[in-house]
This record gives structure tokens, sequence and C-alpha cells, in this order.
């Protein structure tokens, strides 16, 4: 990316920004103030959609997504790697056939109709100790 007004640094916070503030999608930034999502970073206006598109389409372009990931991965292990861990959580959602009355269903692709479900999860601290909930 070339020198710009709304340059990589400020493409990444507006970017950080809208997932803080559970925005899916660049076209959801019409919706909100432009002035005031600016000065959230540090502007005088938030970048304009096509703007964030172009840019967005210049760093997906270049496919270092994952060598971003394995950096920042590598930088936080080293930082905190003492209190480094992992917490593997599956949720599972299955037809439920006890005796007690369920008040909501949802469509069990199995079945091909809507059935009462019930709900676990299989939590794992590495390396081998698993919950089952």
């Amino acid at each position: 990316m070339g020198p710009a007004f709304y340059g990589l640094r400020t493409t990444l916070l507006t970017l950080l920004l809208m997932a803080l503030l559970r925005i899916k999608r660049p076209e959801h930034l019409k919706e909100k103030d432009p002035a005031a999502f600016g000065r959230l970073l540090g502007l005088d206006r938030a970048p304009e959609v096509k703007t964030l598109r172009r840019r967005l389409t210049r760093l997906a372009a270049q496919h270092c997504a994952e060598q971003l990931g394995a950096e920042l991965a590598r930088v936080r292990v080293d930082q905190r790697g003492h209190l480094m861990g992992f917490l593997y959580v599956d949720g599972r959602v299955r037809a439920y056939h006890g005796q007690r009355s369920i008040t909501s269903n949802a469509y069990v692709a199995r079945r091909h109709l809507a059935m009462p479900l019930g709900a676990s999860a299989l939590i794992a601290l590495m390396p081998a100790c698993f919950i089952a909930i």
C-alpha cells in the first residue's frame, strides 16, 4: 500500500473497532456517523466503504494472513509464554428424547422436521483433562 490518508494502521484500526462495535460489514458503516467514528480513530472522519473495501482487497491479494497470525501468536507466546494454556470447548446439539417438556424446537436435518433439542458441551483443558457438561 502506498502513502495515503487511510493507511495500513488506520485500516486495521477501523477493522478492529468494527469488530468491537459488532459491525459485521463495511457497508454497515453507512449507518454510523462518519465524524463520530472518525474521532474514535483519531481522524476527522472515518474511511468510506469503497476506500475500506479497496484496502481490504489489496491486503487480501498479498496472501499473508497465515503469516500474520503466526507472527502474532509468536509475539504473544514470547511475552506471556509462562501463562499460556489451551482450552478446547466443543458444543453439541442433539435431539431430546427425555420425559420433560421443552418449549423450544429447532430443525433437525437428519429427521427433516423441528424437534426439541438438548445441548451438551465438552471442555478440554490441555493436555488431557476432559469435563463433560
